[in-house]
């Protein structure tokens, strides 16, 4: 059972997640040239994650996004590679203190 749902969960993160990324990635290239050129409307689909900041600094969204997305990957890749709680924990604190700066 634990292989079957191994592929299901890498499917998952193949098929929605990092599709969900690469949308959001490709937004927050763009979000500064559109503004520019005037096309308020090309932000509203993406108003999650420009919304909280200011103009100059739209890109946090994505910072944050990708941030939750390795804490949420470390305990599934630890249990991968068989790894304990002890292990997992540093390295969590290690990856807060790294994307916090």
């Amino acid at each position: 059972h634990h292989a079957a749902l191994v592929v299901v969960s890498t499917l998952s993160l193949a098929l929605w997640v990092l599709p969900f990324i690469a949308a959001c990635t490709y937004a927050t290239r763009q979000y500064g040239t559109q503004l520019s050129l005037g096309n308020y409307k090309f932000g509203h689909p993406f108003h999650f994650l420009f919304s909280k900041w200011r103009f100059c600094r739209y890109h946090f969204g994505l910072v944050l996004l990708c941030r939750q997305l390795t804490l949420s990957l470390i305990p599934s890749v630890s249990n991968v590679l068989q790894l304990s709680a002890m292990v997992q924990l540093p390295l969590m604190g290690f990856t807060l203190a790294v994307w916090n700066g």
